[in-house]
């Protein structure tokens, strides 16, 4: 039982919705919706992290990328 103990921190950790959406470049947007400084829209916002090269296809997507890393966040 101490052999797992000791290699417990060398494990891969597993990758969270939250972790993919971060990889993803979207970071920064569940931040500025958790300041609430704000004054446009939440849509146009998301609108610009839409990206062909970093595979966030669709404003739903970038979306819900925000709310999973939001709901880390307050976890």
């Amino acid at each position: 039982m101490l052999k797992y103990d000791i290699c417990r921190p060398y494990k891969p950790k597993k990758r969270t919705k939250a972790t993919i959406a971060k990889e993803k470049g979207i970071e920064t947007l569940p931040n500025l919706i958790l300041k609430q400084t704000i004054d446009t829209p939440i849509f146009e916002i998301a609108s610009e992290y839409i990206s062909d090269e970093k595979q966030v296809f669709s404003l739903k997507e970038a979306i819900q990328g925000a709310q999973d890393i939001i709901a880390e966040i307050i976890r």
